[in-house]
């Protein structure tokens, strides 16, 4: 286009005169509002000629047909990096420009290796990239000990998605003995403060319809945290558990202290139908070394603050 030239018009005329929107959607496209208002456009000029004209969504760079949102949801959506959808898709176009599909396994597999998400999802995560599913997101806890090198971090109010589930807290234990030198720590609410805990538990209520009480969550973290510190010193493993008043906050830190380090900080959100869709913030120390050390102090400084879960029970036992 030219200096001046109405793009806003060209590209309504330019959706007007064709047969096809393909709209690619990715971790950083996805929250694109121009992708959605653009993609509407195309769905409202080819009403009435869809057997004409089609509208297709097209995954890539690990976006799944699952975390397509809506109103595109209702669409059918082809995996770019799935060579079978893959071949589909250009039958599908074939067919609707009238031409003749000839078929190319080596550029097909190409273009899907080229779509796949290559790297966890970690560097196309936009600084406020809303999660709409937590277990996709970059964020899991599997997907952090994968990248991880040396250090892991972890804080939040009770952490119960890894102390409920033995499968996490195995590979926690597998990511430190696999290499000398390792470490986790993992810093949650004090399950011995009562004032603490009964006054978070107020503004964050139990859910019937789903079972979640804070007051349980903190406990089950309690007993399997301390079960899972015992196990790593019996290996001579580095994991340690500290316990503060109050944690009201989610992060988790990748190898801090190395080049790459990387935070990401949540919100706490009360467990429901809205805690899949917290926002969730990345840092990196390549991209805002300043700032990543800035916050990366104020972290370390929380966890000097706290206290030993192991010794907090022991302190309680004796009380009691």
């Amino acid at each position: 286009m030219e200096g001046g030239a109405d793009w806003y018009a060209d590209i309504i005329k330019a959706i007007r005169d064709s047969h096809v929107c393909l709209t690619l959607l990715t971790p950083i496209s996805v929250h694109k509002s121009w992708v959605m208002y653009e993609s509407g456009a195309a769905y409202a000029v080819y009403s009435g000629r869809r057997w004409l004209k089609k509208l297709i969504p097209v995954c890539a760079s690990g976006i799944t047909p699952g975390l397509v949102p809506k109103p595109l949801k209702r669409l059918q959506a082809y995996r770019l990096y799935h060579t079978g959808d893959l071949e589909q898709l250009l039958k599908q176009l074939a067919g609707i420009t009238s031409r003749t599909y000839r078929r190319s396994t080596k550029k097909i597999s190409v273009v899907a290796k080229l779509s796949k998400d290559l790297t966890g999802g970690w560097d196309s995560v936009q600084p406020s990239r809303v999660a709409t599913r937590a277990d996709l997101s970059p964020y899991r806890f599997d997907r952090v000990l994968a990248i991880a090198q040396d250090h892991v971090f972890v804080a939040g109010q009770n952490l119960y998605t890894i102390a409920s589930s033995g499968e996490h807290r195995e590979s926690i234990l597998n990511f430190l003995s696999s290499r000398r030198g390792r470490r986790v720590d993992l810093l949650i609410c004090d399950p011995t403060n009562s004032s603490a805990i009964n006054a978070w538990a107020k503004v964050n209520p139990d859910q019937a319809e789903t079972g979640y009480t804070y007051k349980n969550h903190l406990q089950t973290a309690k007993h399997e945290f301390a079960a899972l510190v015992r196990q790593a010193r019996k290996r001579k493993l580095n994991l340690n558990v500290k316990v503060l008043g109050l944690v009201s906050f989610g992060a988790t830190a990748i190898d801090p202290d190395s080049d790459n380090g990387i935070i990401s900080f949540q919100p706490v959100v009360n467990h429901g139908p809205k805690s899949g869709e917290r926002p969730m913030f990345l840092l990196t120390k390549t991209g805002n070394p300043e700032i990543f050390r800035y916050y990366w102090s104020n972290l370390q400084t929380a966890y000097r603050c706290a206290k030993n879960l192991e010794s907090v029970l022991r302190s309680r036992r004796a009380a009691g």
